[in-house]
């Protein structure tokens, strides 16, 4: 148990080194470098869904935008930003840009609302620095990490991202409420096992 835990902490140290190592030669960290609390750290990342909600709590009420982001090695992590803080970002922040975020803070996440990553999430502070990148990274040459749908529906956490394949096999009619218009579409793999998709935003009425 004792070799164990040292493995584990050495592995962590040059986990800690190699990063640090990058940053000296002005190179970009992996979401997957990232450690809790981080603040020094610099990871290029493309934008690749956003969303507007309204918050109200004890502290005051208003807009959280939340952004999901991916990087070259395709892990993913989500990004919140309250009020005045995306006014501070609000030309960088746009869906499919590429990013540069440096000096964020790592925070951990409610597994029970995590969307793409179950530990950390980004949050933006004073000393956050933000730029678009002149090297963009293209998502439609990122490996993709296919699930089965199995996996899908056996999985304790209902709103974790996957990657599946099927083929569909039935459309529903458009559902609008006052808040959202979405679209249930079903798909069937190789198996013959189906799965029914919810459709958001601009996916609903995309032809196609």
């Amino acid at each position: 148990m004792q070799d164990e835990i040292d493995v584990e902490v050495y592995q962590e140290d040059i986990d800690v080194k190699m990063s640090a190592e990058r940053q000296r030669k002005g190179s970009n960290n992996f979401i997957k470098d990232l450690k809790l609390y981080q603040e020094s750290f610099s990871i290029k990342v493309f934008i690749l869904k956003m969303s507007l909600e309204q918050f109200s709590s004890s502290k005051g009420s208003g807009q959280v935008h939340k952004i999901i982001v991916i990087d070259e090695e395709r892990s993913k992590i989500q990004a919140t930003l309250f009020n005045a803080t995306f006014k501070i970002f609000e030309e960088y922040i746009h869906l499919n840009n590429t990013i540069i975020i440096k000096k964020g803070i790592v925070r951990p996440t409610n597994r029970k609302y995590a969307s793409v990553n179950l530990n950390f999430k980004l949050a933006f502070g004073k000393n956050t620095k933000i730029t678009v990148s002149k090297n963009e990274i293209n998502i439609s040459t990122l490996p993709f990490s296919f699930k089965l749908f199995e996996e899908v529906t056996k999985t304790n956490n209902k709103n974790i991202f996957f990657d599946v394949l099927g083929f569909i096999t039935s459309v529903r009619p458009l559902c609008t409420t006052n808040t959202s218009v979405t679209r249930e579409i079903t798909i069937m793999n190789e198996k013959m096992d189906t799965l029914v998709l919810t459709l958001w935003g601009e996916h609903v009425e995309k032809e196609g």
